[in-house]
């Protein structure tokens, strides 16, 4: 039985997202086959502190950051960012040449496009001309204006169209109209393949999401505060603080804040500060366990990032998701469909204060004691996300893979 290897390029300028989706799914497609090999390309300066699955490894690349129309920077060499690509691309041509895998999945916005990406593109297309290439996009990217804008302006839909077997949509079309919405050709409205959601496999009790709720009191409810990678936390969290701060003697619930690793490490102490003065607050500026801080939590409040609210969903709890105001709004234009469709509720950036986020909490654990979300619409949000991957690479792949189960 031939080995399956499967090649996976991410990029993770700000966030933290394309790298840790990318793991998950690695390690639910190491347990699917029977042999399988999955190498990792990324660029996120952290990946060290994920837990790497079996079967999985990872090359890190030099990290760049887009910035715009002022174009592409080196994240932390001093060198033009020019050189910076140039040396991705060899590390990325010369892994995909050794490993010959049989899939390529890339998982990046397709605004950020620099000439490295097309070559890497081109260069398995020309050396590996089996080897089936697919990009992955979250269910929502953000406003249709401005995502058709950006891919007219790079190309986009060429790079689709010369390189990409199968474009994978982490969502439903009931949902979210992906190729109608960012005007797909017909060409590639065929190469759309919509898997579901993603959905959260729960683990085996990690002490220290339990240890830290237990020290706090077992009969209390507990609000999850979380916001992925950190990057535009700072609004959610600082409203959060002012609204324990406005009312540190009526709270009588647990909370734990996680800012997440990429906010600025003097907003992380500040906020440290903060929350050290108030009663029961559990605060990590990261945390491996979100899965199971997520699984005992009452109320969870999030940004609305497409990992998080996965792991929301998947444990159907009761969620505020409050995004940022941030350009082109992926977090926001998910929260606002979300809300819709009774998913969860939302606090747009100009509703979001002390007040608003406290009547909600208050409200919420009121009515809602045992923090499960009541407005799931499984047709409208099937989390067969997973399954649905295994079967499109059974699909991809040689004939001679086999699964495991």
């Amino acid at each position: 039985m031939s080995t399956l290897r499967i090649l996976m390029h991410c990029h993770d300028a700000l966030g933290l997202s394309h790298t840790a989706r990318a793991l998950w799914i690695a390690g639910e497609i190491s347990k699917h086959f029977e042999k399988s090999s999955i190498l990792l390309l990324t660029d996120l300066a952290i990946v060290g502190k994920f837990k790497i699955p079996d079967n999985v490894d990872y090359v890190h690349l030099p990290g760049i950051v887009h910035e715009g129309e002022a174009g592409y920077r080196a994240r932390n060499l001093n060198i033009k960012a020019k050189k910076t690509l140039r040396i991705r691309c060899k590390i990325a041509q010369s892994a995909a040449k050794t490993f010959k895998p049989q899939i390529m999945i890339i998982d990046r916005n397709p605004l950020e496009l620099p000439r490295e990406m097309r070559r890497v593109l081109a260069f398995v297309r020309e050396v590996l001309p089996t080897t089936r290439i697919v990009w992955v996009l979250p269910d929502v990217l953000g406003a249709p204006e401005n995502v058709v804008a950006g891919w007219q302006k790079e190309d986009v839909y060429k790079v689709f169209r010369h390189y990409c077997d199968e474009i994978w949509v982490f969502g439903a079309k009931k949902f979210f109209d992906v190729a109608k919405a960012y005007e797909l050709p017909q060409d590639l409205e065929k190469r759309l393949v919509y898997t579901g959601w993603l959905k959260s496999m729960p683990q085996n009790k990690e002490p220290r999401p339990i240890r830290d709720l237990q020290n706090n009191g077992t009969d209390r409810p507990t609000v999850l505060v979380t916001a992925g990678s950190g990057v535009h936390a700072g609004p959610l969290l600082d409203t959060y603080m002012r609204f324990l701060e406005q009312w540190r003697d009526k709270i009588s619930f647990k909370s734990v804040v996680i800012t997440g690793p990429m906010m600025p490490s003097a907003e992380k102490r500040r906020l440290m500060e903060r929350a050290a003065s108030l009663p029961n607050v559990v605060f990590h500026r990261f945390s491996k366990h979100i899965r199971e801080y997520v699984r005992h939590s009452h109320l969870v409040l999030n940004n609305g990032g497409y990992n998080s609210l996965c792991e929301i969903l998947s444990a159907e709890k009761k969620a505020l998701l409050a995004p940022a105001a941030v350009q082109a709004n992926e977090h926001l234009m998910r929260a606002s469909l979300m809300q819709k469709i009774g998913a969860v509720d939302m606090l747009s950036p100009e509703q979001l204060s002390p007040e608003m986020l406290g009547e909600y909490v208050f409200s919420a654990l009121s009515r809602n004691r045992n923090g499960k979300a009541t407005g799931l619409v499984p047709s409208v949000l099937p989390f067969n996300g997973l399954s649905a991957i295994m079967d499109r690479i059974l699909h991809l792949a040689p004939r001679k893979i086999s699964k495991l189960s």
